[in-house]
């Protein structure tokens, strides 16, 4: 299995007793490590918008998968371009962070 070049990322991470929030968080921060590209604009993850089951992903219903990416979007940290996800450069940082605390769960981060 892959390994994020930032972070190390830990495969495998339990993360089913999340809420669905985080762990759609943490599943892009894994796509992202593994196939993203880094554009002027962030972290662009071709086909992730569609070609990704996202609710069998982090084991969700599809509505509650649709509403945290619009939290996402809304708060920033995700840009839905066509077929693409893309993490903005200014919130790279948070995804990161995310992979490299286990723990996470949506709880505000810190600077």
């Amino acid at each position: 299995m892959a390994t994020c070049p930032l972070c190390g990322s830990r495969d495998g991470l339990d993360v089913v007793h999340d809420p669905v929030g985080p762990r759609l968080a943490r599943r892009i921060a894994e796509v992202a490590c593994r196939s993203g590209v880094g554009t002027s604009a962030g972290v662009r993850m071709r086909s992730a918008a569609t070609g990704v089951p996202w609710g069998e992903v982090v084991e969700a219903p599809e509505a509650a998968v649709v509403e945290a990416f619009a939290l996402l979007v809304r708060a920033g940290m995700l840009r839905v371009e066509g077929n693409a996800l893309v993490i903005p450069w200014e919130a790279s940082d948070v995804y990161t962070r995310i992979l490299e605390d286990p723990g996470w769960s949506g709880r505000p981060l810190d600077a």
